[in-house]
């Protein structure tokens, strides 16, 4: 197993990609906590994963609030431990105009899509640092490199990730460890491949199905997840 006794938490991790995330993560080994703002679907979540002995836990958090982020990585240490890797999956669409978008509105968005990496990224760095250890995947998309019409303002947002990974993994990695950090983007074709037909797919348990991403076809989500950032500072 990958990912034997290490401690990943999972921000946005009761439905879609973040909880196949979830999913493939306590099935390498690891000891899994994740937060969502949708109790009910994540207690669900987190009784299904534990009814196959897998170590798992929920708690509450909005991401965009650090006390309500803070909380539930305080209460998912005291769980498993130091967390070892962190997955930033937790996000919004926009596709807001530009001159009608108001204020509280851009301010909620960017508090999902940016500065919730921020939020966790200064959540678990502590500890990480004083293992010298720990891997955090930030996950942008497309939009960052090419974007489209009526996205306003996604791109921003996830260009913003960007930029804020390359910037952790050049001062976590070069000035705090004195050691070379990896930075790699990885594209959609090696996070996805072919996988169930329709009909096998709707056999599945809605988590299972979680696992699988529609992109003009039927596909797998692979480890992590399509467009990610990762920054490891010791690897």
């Amino acid at each position: 197993m990958k990912l034997k006794d290490r401690h990943i938490f999972v921000t946005g991790g009761a439905d879609g990609i973040g909880a196949g995330i979830v999913l493939d993560a306590v099935e390498e080994g690891a000891k899994v906590s994740f937060c969502d703002i949708d109790v009910e679907k994540s207690t669900d979540y987190e009784k299904y994963l534990a009814a196959k002995s897998y170590p798992i836990f929920f708690h509450y958090a909005d991401v965009a609030d650090f006390e309500s982020v803070a909380n539930a990585h305080e209460a998912s240490v005291a769980k498993f431990g130091v967390v070892t890797g962190l997955v930033n999956n937790a996000g919004v669409n926009s596709s807001a105009d530009p001159v009608k978008m108001t204020n509280d509105e851009w301010e909620r968005f960017f508090g999902v899509d940016l500065k919730s990496v921020w939020h966790t990224a200064k959540l678990v760095l502590p500890g990480m640092r004083a293992a010298k250890y720990g891997s955090i995947v930030n996950i942008s998309s497309i939009h960052a490199r090419m974007t489209y019409p009526n996205f306003f303002p996604y791109a921003a947002a996830k260009s913003g990730v960007i930029g804020l990974t390359r910037n952790l993994a050049l001062d976590e990695g070069i000035i705090k460890f004195e050691q070379m950090l990896y930075l790699r983007v990885i594209p959609l074709r090696h996070c996805l491949k072919r996988g169930w037909t329709a009909s096998q797919k709707s056999a599945q348990t809605p988590w299972q199905s979680n696992r699988w991403v529609g992109w003009g076809r039927v596909a797998k989500l692979q480890r992590w997840s399509p467009f990610c950032f990762l920054m490891m500072p010791l690897l």
